[in-house]
């Protein structure tokens, strides 16, 4: 049985700028350096993920919030990332845009990265 970690630190960036390539194609991200408050922002709720296969590694996804707590955006990063695996990516991407924030004050999407870490238990 695996093991699933969602680190919470958040390395939080403000939408000031897309990524500048789609993460599936393989090419790395580039991220603003504009501080942001998402990092503030409390986790109100968050699915387990149950993985039963005996794959691991870290993978690192660039996600969106908005003002209302929901992600709206989840993209894999290759940067930080130590798998590409399909299964692990999806199984993140899906169990984050399932995640909710409490709401914030401003009324623009908040950006940041999130890393899912899978190991051996």
């Amino acid at each position: 049985m695996l093991l699933l970690i969602p680190a919470l630190l958040w390395s939080c960036t403000k939408k000031t700028q897309p990524p500048s390539v789609h993460p599936a194609a393989g090419a790395p991200v580039v991220l603003p350096a504009v501080p942001s408050s998402l990092s503030e922002r409390r986790i109100v709720s968050r699915p387990v993920i149950r993985d039963t296969t005996s794959k691991t590694g870290v993978v690192v996804l660039y996600c969106c919030v908005d003002q209302a707590g929901n992600v709206v955006r989840a993209e894999y990063q290759a940067k930080g990332s130590t798998t590409a695996d399909e299964e692990l990516v999806s199984k993140s991407i899906d169990a984050l845009k399932k995640w909710k924030f409490a709401a914030a004050v401003r009324p623009e999407e908040q950006c940041g990265t999130m890393t899912f870490r899978y190991a051996l238990k």
